[in-house]
């Protein structure tokens, strides 16, 4: 199950769930009728815990979300946070798998909230599948297979992990682009597929073998065993939330919890803090339709109501600058009234002088 989340759609973000990254396109698409430039900010393999996650968002976050729909008026940070800190509560990295090889999110290194904006277009999706914001860390190999009986049959599965604890991720990541742009990109796809094959064992000093039937489990291990490695190296780094007391009921969970348990004066803080706002040229855009240059009566009223609104916020010295500029717009308008008031008085008198004769 994957859990994505779209670029900004004016003052708010839509997340959602999808079986697969094929699938995410597929939304990504649907999207685009409504919203042509919408992209993907950020998504990630969530496992089994994708509806769970996407139940977290409409109760914590219930009053930031509009209507019945998976859109909610937050900032980006906060929607990403919180998604960390979800799958994270169980031993889960922001990842994706391709093929059996483990890529996890640059955030690991740097720290910094991914800005990615992905088209998800078949440039980006294509069979390489190097998409920018992750990568490798695990690689998983069938070697061969050897019969315990004449039913079942045991395949060697080798495990390649990257040795974490001797190679700075940073230092790794550099390695990786490096060679990407070396041996990787422009190159014949049997050629390019080897030296990468090449790099991963290089690279990856952890190796464990696996005798068993199928894959089944192998993931599970990979994700916790690079999950365990990253919270040792980076001690403190990995938020999450904490984990559940037993027999604590679901909308008790901290994950859940709705914002508005919390005391009032805290929750309008929190509030304030968290939505997100309209972006402010967006904005401007919308409201100079609201300003007619051939309505002058028009555009006094909609600039007075628009400086009351914003006066009281303002430092003392702007406030004062503003007051005075709605006292002459109220002024200008109440001559503009009596000319206007003047002019309808005289063209009903000249219609009533024709109508009398």
């Amino acid at each position: 199950m994957y859990f994505y989340c779209t670029t900004k759609i004016k003052n708010y973000y839509k997340v959602g769930i999808a079986e697969s990254l094929e699938r995410v396109k597929k939304r990504l698409t649907s999207y685009r009728s409504s919203n042509p430039n919408v992209k993907i900010h950020f998504f990630s393999d969530v496992g089994h815990h994708g509806e769970y996650l996407e139940y977290s968002f409409k109760n914590k976050f219930r009053d930031y979300r509009i209507g019945r729909s998976e859109c909610y008026k937050l900032k980006y940070d906060v929607i990403y946070k919180h998604f960390l800190k979800y799958i994270h509560k169980f031993n889960l990295l922001h990842h994706y798998w391709y093929h059996n090889t483990l890529y996890i999110s640059n955030y690991y290194i740097d720290k910094y909230t991914p800005d990615n904006e992905y088209k998800l277009t078949e440039k980006e999706t294509d069979k390489f599948t190097l998409i920018s914001g992750f990568i490798p860390v695990a690689k998983m190999n069938i070697l061969g297979r050897r019969s315990r009986k004449k039913v079942q049959k045991l395949w060697k599965h080798e495990v390649k992990i990257l040795d974490f604890k001797n190679i700075p991720l940073k230092k790794y990541e550099n390695k990786y682009y490096k060679h990407l742009k070396e041996k990787w990109y422009g190159c014949m796809r049997g050629y390019a597929d080897n030296e990468m094959e090449k790099f991963y064992d290089r690279e990856f000093q952890i190796k464990q073998i696996f005798k068993q039937t199928g894959w089944n489990g192998l993931h599970d291990y990979v994700n916790k065993k690079v999950f365990n490695e990253i919270n040792k190296i980076k001690k403190g780094f990995i938020k999450k939330y904490p984990s559940d007391s037993v027999g604590i009921r679901f909308l008790d969970r901290s994950e859940q919890r709705p914002l508005e348990s919390l005391a009032f004066h805290r929750r309008k803080l929190i509030k304030n803090l968290l939505k997100e706002k309209h972006d402010f040229l967006d904005l401007l855009s919308a409201i100079s339709e609201h300003f007619p240059s051939n309505d002058k009566l028009e555009y006094q009223n909609n600039l007075s109501a628009l400086i009351q609104r914003i006066a009281y916020k303002a430092p003392e010295d702007i406030n004062t600058s503003l007051v005075n500029l709605f006292k002459q717009i109220e002024k200008s308008q109440n001559i503009d009234k009596r000319l206007i008031s003047q002019s309808k008085r005289k063209i009903l008198k000249s219609s009533l002088k024709l109508v009398k004769k």
